[in-house]
């Protein structure tokens, strides 16, 4: 049986297995269709195709370079969107009222 640990470091050697691994993990909490959309000005089809490698004209689909580092810093440009939005809450004030 192979140790999902181990599995997992061997995958995201490659930049394709990085990508699908990062989606698999944060499957629920990033929404594929919206990163399509908002970074890449691309379908959400387009975006799985490449996610998972699936079959177009042919041949796998896969991003291209430029797009791998397009990825990289859209999901650096929401880990700090995040950011602002939890200091946010942090340093908001809780509501007053008998609610």
């Amino acid at each position: 049986m192979c140790d999902p640990a181990f599995r997992r470091e061997q995958q995201v050697r490659i930049k394709s297995e990085a990508v699908w691994v990062t989606f698999m993990e944060m499957r629920g909490l990033l929404n594929t269709a919206g990163v399509a959309r908002e970074y890449f000005n691309r379908s959400p089809a387009w975006f799985t195709q490449r996610i998972n490698g699936n079959m177009v004209f042919g041949k796998p689909a896969s991003f291209k370079p430029e797009e791998y580092q397009r990825l990289s810093e859209a999901l650096r440009d929401i880990a700090k969107r995040l950011e602002r939005h939890a200091d946010e809450i942090d340093s908001a004030a809780m509501e007053t009222g008998d609610e």
